[in-house]
């Protein structure tokens, strides 16, 4: 036997351990890992490639015909940017039933500069005789993993009722109707590049430099008013595989022109916390009506919950949005004033570029977001009590779990820059 088709099957036995959790003193046999594979086989068809999805905009669409898979040569020659200047590099997606994502994981894996997809759309020999020693069945493997990136040729294009359309002027009396597709491999390109630009080794260090007056080489990307908007609530996988890596997140940057003013946000003076009818209760009125409407119809079923979800996320997103507000629109500092009656442990989360010692020093330390979180938990419950089903104790827990969640991805994103 080749050593390639012995690597491979190492690679291959290896993977399966992982997502078993197999330790590697316990045998595993053949018949184990080929059974494991023909069952990724089967389930290859529910996932589909696509560079354009529609689920991002119509989560309840279909897989096949709605997406399209699209690689176009790079140019540079407009005035517009889109996917085209990414070009062939730009990442390809996969979308479809997300119990089957785990497919593209396996197909992603590389074995001498290849993945395991380009070694089953060639039907790679020695990767057909690392599936199987039957030669037709690792065949019919190869051939079903390949068919998750069919061109779209093989596709009946198709939209879906809750697809958006457009109508596009022709002239005259005419026109097209355009169904936009969201470009998921440009915005996991734009998320790649933020993320380097904001939290790459090297960003960090230029900018460290650039704090402590130290010359530095290179350039300093910042993005001005960065936004982030959530896709999938609590469920980011079954909308793609690129959008579960970015945890549901793809960035807004400021749209240029018309320039993008946003109001002039308030100091919170005068109040002893945001989480009272005054900022956050007011800025989320709409969504807490709408969140005790729908938990008025009970909590048992399982579109209710994720109902329940969604509308929370909203919140928490808010609350993100906000924060930042005012880290980017006030002067450092403004939680010092006489009229500012905020409780410490929100002095302490809103006021995160305040620099006097004895504020830093207390804000490293971090303990302040146990209270943020629970002043928020307890604020959450109160806003949504529904008289037949009251919050109770689980409710206050989770509302507090996932604050914390959300404050610490504040502070590892934009409390210390």
């Amino acid at each position: 036997m080749p050593d390639s088709v012995s690597r491979l099957r190492e690679q291959i036995e290896k993977h399966y351990r992982e997502r078993k959790d197999i330790p590697e003193d316990v045998s595993v046999s053949r018949e184990e890992v080929r059974t494991w594979i023909a069952d990724m086989a089967r389930r290859a068809p529910q996932i589909q490639g696509a560079t354009h999805i529609l689920k991002f905009t119509a989560p309840d669409a279909p897989r096949a015909g709605a997406n399209i898979l699209k690689r176009l040569p790079q140019r540079d020659d407009t005035d517009f940017v889109g996917t085209h200047s990414v070009g062939a590099k730009v990442a390809v997606d996969v979308t479809g039933n997300a119990a089957a994502l785990d497919v593209y994981k396996f197909l992603k894996l590389e074995h001498a500069g290849r993945s395991f997809m380009e070694f089953a759309v060639a039907e790679d020999p020695e990767f057909l005789k690392a599936l199987s020693p039957s030669l037709d069945e690792a065949r019919t493997w190869a051939k079903a993993f390949a068919g998750i990136f069919k061109p779209l040729e093989s596709f009946r294009p198709a939209s879906h009722t809750s697809g958006k359309q457009v109508y596009w002027p022709m002239g005259g009396d005419e026109y097209h109707i355009l169904a936009p597709l969201f470009s998921s491999g440009l915005v996991h390109e734009v998320h790649t590049r933020v993320q380097k630009a904001k939290f790459g080794d090297e960003a960090k260090a230029r900018r460290e430099d650039r704090r402590q007056g130290r010359r530095y080489e290179g350039e300093i990307h910042d993005y001005a008013r960065l936004l982030t908007q959530k896709f999938g609530g609590t469920k980011a996988q079954n909308i793609s595989q690129l959008n579960s890596e970015r945890r549901g997140g793809a960035y807004l940057l400021s749209s240029l022109p018309p320039v993008w003013r946003s109001p002039s946000v308030r100091a919170p003076l005068k109040i002893e916390s945001v989480f009272g009818p005054e900022v956050l209760g007011y800025r989320n009125r709409r969504i807490l009506e709408d969140l005790k409407n729908h938990l008025a119809k009970g909590r048992a079923t399982k579109e209710v919950r994720e109902r329940r979800d969604d509308l929370i996320d909203e919140i928490f997103m808010d609350i993100m949005n906000y924060a930042i507000s005012l880290r980017e629109e006030l002067v450092p500092g403004w939680s010092k004033r006489v009229e500012c009656k905020l409780k410490m442990e929100e002095r302490l989360w809103l006021d995160p570029l305040r620099s006097d010692s004895d504020f830093s020093e207390r804000r490293r330390n971090a303990d302040w977001q146990e209270g943020v979180a629970r002043r928020f938990a307890k604020w959450l419950n109160r806003n949504i009590q529904v008289e037949d089903d009251p919050m109770g104790d689980p409710e206050f827990e989770e509302w507090r779990r996932r604050m914390m969640d959300v404050l610490r991805a504040y502070d590892r994103e934009y409390g210390n820059e």
